[in-house]
């Protein structure tokens, strides 16, 4: 399946899923315009940490993949200006990037070759809030594309996304979060 088709997919089915409870919905208001991101890319993995945003990789119109890491601070008028962090390990996207406390993990995703079993983490400068160097986790289980991951309590929870076929994969995974880093995997239902 084409990797711009498989984002778009599972973006439309996140949509769905969370327009599924909307009787508790409350309104957003309106959208307004704020600083433009660097570059014109799709399925950039972004994650918040504080007053932070901070985006990973992406793919433009040619499919090419990017290793360019940007942050900007947010707040109530939008988003301040982009900032260049330190550059991903590897050319990715559609990886899936969560965050706890100060620390950004990135899982999965792909580099126009494949999918990807890769899990980096970085940590956030305290005096900056520019990211530190990539570090290198506990290899996924297996290489996939836009797994759904979230973090609960001590844990990293990734379920679901696509292979390097563009099969959909049912799989779901944790791993225990270290100080920082990923130690192992474990499989789960």
């Amino acid at each position: 399946m084409d990797r711009a088709l498989c984002f778009l997919a599972l973006s439309s089915a996140i949509v769905i899923l969370a327009g599924a409870n909307v009787a508790q919905a409350e309104s957003m208001g309106s959208w307004t315009a704020t600083t433009p991101y660097p570059l014109q890319l799709a399925a950039a993995g972004c994650s918040v940490v504080g007053n932070y945003v901070y985006c990973v990789g992406g793919f433009d119109t040619n499919l090419n993949s990017y290793d360019d890491v940007y942050y900007a601070e947010v707040n109530a008028t939008g988003i301040g200006q982009w900032a260049t962090g330190t550059v991903y390990p590897t050319a990715v996207d559609s990886e899936s990037c969560v965050s706890v406390s100060a620390t950004i993990y990135c899982v999965g995703g792909e580099d126009g070759q494949g999918a990807l079993d890769s899990v980096y983490y970085t940590q956030i400068q305290p005096t900056t809030s520019a990211p530190g160097p990539w570090s290198e986790g506990a290899v996924y289980p297996e290489p996939t594309v836009v797994p759904a991951c979230v973090v609960s309590g001590s844990y990293l929870y990734c379920t679901g996304g696509f292979d390097s076929n563009g099969d959909e994969v049912s799989s779901s995974y944790y791993a225990p979060l270290g100080s920082p880093g990923i130690d192992q995997w474990t499989s789960t239902t």
